[in-house]
């Protein structure tokens, strides 16, 4: 899978976004306070991208508001400014520092000003954003969904309040795969920036230009994970000339811009022009922007990509190897981009036939992938594209099981994910667990509403309607289904072999000792079948997917 997911700078567009909001929320719900939300010399700081400066001189203005027991007047000021604080954090990848700011401000802002106060929810906006960088994907979609209507009932539906919501609720749909949700988001989002920009609802005519080219280089972006090269390509070119124009280029989001146009010329089958932007941003970036900046990781990431399409796999396993390894150091062993990472290498390896390489980075992704799985149970949409983004890790796993002559492992696994993948997608997951009847019910009626809407959704997007009130309706039933559904506490999770085999396998035996056991499964599109009897395993091919067929 390519690095190229939407920008990783959605925080720079929240930095412009609160502080400009900020200002003019404060004007319409508080008399004049001792000192301002906004102030400029700390923007032009985080600008400049000179954050721990921008963190120290906001720190100071912290003790001038009085701090958290700061009085009515100053309390929203100590909001915003201790908000920008955890925000900067968060960019830098300061998680735990970002985390331990952002959640208790959210919780003192909905006790002192209310919920639905300006500063409450650019704060719970700023927080969702910090979910997504570190890997709690499910916890950021559920706070940007439960924000959608506020947003629209407070701002505006076609505000630029909404426009950096939509731009980070597609951010995280991409973290699942999930990019036929992500794509009318971005839509709705450039829509929006394109009226901000005519009407003149920016900042200024920088904030403007360059709030338009980031919105139209992220829609480029999911165009092309959509398979949409031709309308991605003109909206990937004009967004990258844009940024290079009023930010230079060497600015991350000039630089993130140039990747999109390269990932959609690799879609486009020109590798060789692909490649040579990914090279020239990934020294651009190390230079300007330091060797553990997350763009210098996306370029090289891509570059691993195309490096392995062009069939020098030695190359792009060294960089994947470089990679894997910062994100360890850097973000952990269960971020969604170390489990990218994992899953590319162990791809890379496996093309190489270094199958013994391989294997401990599947067991460690597969055994991260099961635990992260549990945060998904309230949206089913998020856990089909979850399985559909994953599901070639699972049959890789299998092929390396059988190469190294492991069928007895090949076999449990097989049938230990098909029969997840199949209880997931009748409903089956335990997310009643703990219910009583009437919540049972209760949640099984919301989740016919939620099919309905669904089926609305999917027609209107057929037909190219606008989707916007069937969205936030959407938002309220999940939001519903939320406050019913008991997620189960997430249990460290192993993956099944002969030494280990699940308790199901373990009761079949028993019960039919003298009964055979056959399973199927299509690797990598070859039809597998395993046969077990008495203890004894046969694995053997059967043909190739084209040829299998049912009989009539």
């Amino acid at each position: 899978m390519e690095w190229g997911k939407k920008s990783l700078l959605v925080f720079l567009g929240l930095a412009a976004a609160f502080a400009m909001a900020g200002s003019r929320g404060l004007a319409q719900e508080r008399p004049a306070a001792v000192i301002s939300c906004h102030n400029p010399e700390t923007l032009r700081l985080m600008q400049a991208h000179r954050f721990e400066e921008a963190i120290a001189a906001e720190r100071k203005r912290l003790q001038e508001t009085g701090g958290a027991q700061a009085d009515d007047r100053a309390f929203p000021v100590y909001v915003c400014i201790q908000r920008s604080v955890g925000g900067m954090l968060s960019h830098l990848e300061r998680d735990e520092e970002a985390l331990s700011i952002l959640e208790p401000l959210v919780q003192q802002a909905r006790e002192r000003i209310g919920a639905n106060h300006h500063e409450t929810l650019q704060t719970e906006i700023v927080l969702a954003s910090a979910y997504r960088r570190v890997g709690q994907t499910d916890r950021a979609i559920q706070v940007l969904q439960s924000l959608r209507p506020r947003f629209a009932k407070r701002y505006g539906a076609r505000s630029y309040d909404m426009r950096t919501l939509l731009v980070s609720l597609a951010t995280a749909y991409h973290w699942t795969g999930n990019f036929a949700d992500a794509l009318p988001v971005e839509r709705e989002a450039y829509a929006i920036a394109q009226e901000a920009v005519k009407t003149g609802k920016c900042h200024d005519p920088v904030d403007c230009q360059t709030m338009l080219a980031r919105t139209q280089s992220n829609l480029a972006d999911t165009l092309r994970r959509m398979k949409l090269v031709s309308e991605a390509m003109p909206h990937a070119e004009q967004s990258a000339a844009t940024l290079e124009k009023v930010l230079g280029p060497f600015h991350a989001n000039t630089l993130d811009a140039r990747l999109v146009i390269a990932s959609t010329l690799g879609e486009m089958g020109q590798r060789e022009k692909a490649f040579a932007i990914e090279k020239e941003v990934y020294e651009n970036a190390r230079r300007h922007l330091g060797e553990g900046h997350p763009i210098t990781r996306k370029a090289r990431g891509n570059m691993a990509v195309s490096l392995y399409a062009g069939g020098e796999t030695p190359k792009a396993i060294e960089l994947e190897q470089q990679q894997l390894a910062q994100l360890r150091e850097k973000r952990g062993a269960h971020h969604p981009e170390t489990l990218l990472a994992l899953s590319n290498l162990s791809e890379r390896l496996i093309s190489g036939k270094d199958y013994e390489a391989a294997l401990p980075l599947l067991e460690e992704a597969l055994s991260t992938m099961l635990n992260t799985r549990a945060g998904l149970n309230f949206d089913d949409r998020l856990v089909l594209a979850y399985q559909d983004n994953w599901r070639r890790l699972v049959d890789a796993y299998v092929r390396t099981l059988l190469q190294q002559k492991r069928q007895g492992d090949a076999f449990l696994v097989t049938e230990f994910f098909k029969a997840r993948m199949l209880a997931e997608r009748l409903a089956l997951d335990p997310g009643e667990r703990g219910l009583t009847q009437e919540q049972s019910d209760a949640l099984r009626k919301l989740r016919r509403a939620l099919a309905d809407i669904d089926q609305t959704i999917a027609m209107k997007r057929a037909l190219n309607r606008p989707t916007t009130a069937d969205d936030a309706a959407r938002g309220s039933v999940l939001q519903r289904m939320r406050e019913l559904q008991q997620t189960p506490a997430q249990q460290g999770h192993s993956l099944p072999s002969l030494a280990n085999p699940p308790e199901w396998f373990r009761a079949i035996l028993l019960a039919e000792r003298d009964h055979a056991r056959i399973c199927y499964a299509f690797l990598g599109g070859t039809l597998v079948a395993f046969v077990e009897s008495g203890g004894r395993l046969s694995p053997g091919g059967l043909g190739t997917r084209s040829v299998v067929s049912v009989s009539r």
